[in-house]
């Protein structure tokens, strides 16, 4: 999702590994790291939840659909499944 944090890099300042590890970020936030290490300024500055929020907000229509598709293939499979149960019953022949 090209993100970094929930509302952007700025949520690592105050985090233990941030202050221990010389300010770097996670190497997920970066564009492109210099010598492996991710700095603020080579971070995306979008964070992940607004990231997220807006791929599905772009693809809901197909999630929705795909849902509805899914449920309908489901729900003809049980009613094919007990007409086949009732129709198919024969009588016992250890009587």
């Amino acid at each position: 999702f090209e993100c970094c944090g929930i509302d952007g890099s700025s949520d690592f300042f105050n985090t233990i590994n941030y202050k221990m590890l010389d300010r770097n970020l996670p190497l997920s936030c970066c564009t492109h790291l210099l010598n492996g290490v991710c700095l603020e300024i080579d971070s995306y500055q979008v964070g992940c939840f607004q990231a997220i929020n807006k791929y599905i907000n772009a693809y809901s229509r197909y999630i929705v659909g795909v849902g509805i598709g899914v449920a309908l293939y489901e729900l003809t499979a049980l009613i094919l499944a007990v007409y086949v149960c009732r129709y198919s019953i024969k009588e016992d022949e250890f009587d």
